[in-house]
């Protein structure tokens, strides 16, 4: 395999420019090689290929974080399943599969992705973990709370201080003694609800 870069990276068409663009493209790229040579090419879960490659970014180069300008298109669509992303502000499931479990758990998603989907190797894994994609995503629900200005140093993710906070699905009064929603949503999401006590 291959890869073609930009020579300079420079312009407003990159989020970060020069050495530190080229560095972050050479470790997304080569990833994906990785991934086609190594694992296997599905385009049905194309999402996760750019969740892993992003993630690597990071993990490669953590002091780049080209990672940044892309979380947004996740923190703002939390109600659409992970599936329908294009997987790039994804990097951050994986950084948190790698702080909560090591990262060989990522290494072993793409073993198991070779015989079948994406979030089925998900579940798998995790349940070899003595966990569930169930808790993990719930979980990870959380940490993406704990950003921007609700960052909580030394819990959940260490860069979060610099993520956006994430958008609720819905704003509703809370009238007491209870206040009850009926809401269908897509299956492995976030949803965050937003609950306005308006009695005190």
């Amino acid at each position: 395999t291959y890869v073609i870069m930009d020579n300079d990276f420079s312009g407003s068409g990159y989020s970060t420019n020069g050495i530190a663009a080229a560095r972050v493209t050479i470790a997304h790229e080569l990833h994906h090689s990785i991934q086609m040579g190594n694992y296997i090419y599905r385009p049905a879960d194309s999402f996760y290929h750019e969740a892993t490659s992003t993630a690597m970014e990071e993990l490669v180069y953590d002091e780049v974080n080209d990672y940044y300008s892309y979380i947004s298109s996740y923190f703002n669509n939390l109600g659409k399943t992970i599936s329908s992303f294009s997987g790039y502000g994804l990097a951050i499931w994986n950084i948190y599969l790698k702080d909560r479990l090591g990262v060989e758990v990522i290494k072993e998603v793409w073993e198991e992705m070779q015989n079948m989907r994406a979030v089925e190797a998900f579940s798998t894994v995790l349940a070899r973990h003595n966990t569930s994609l169930k808790v993990e995503f719930n979980l990870f629900g959380l940490w993406c709370y704990f950003t921007g200005s609700r960052y909580v140093p030394g819990s959940y993710f260490e860069e979060a201080a610099n993520y956006p906070l994430v958008k609720t699905a819905m704003v509703t009064e809370f009238v007491k003694p209870t206040t009850t929603l009926k809401i269908t949503t897509a299956p492995v999401t976030n949803n965050f609800y937003e609950f306005i006590d308006s009695n005190n």
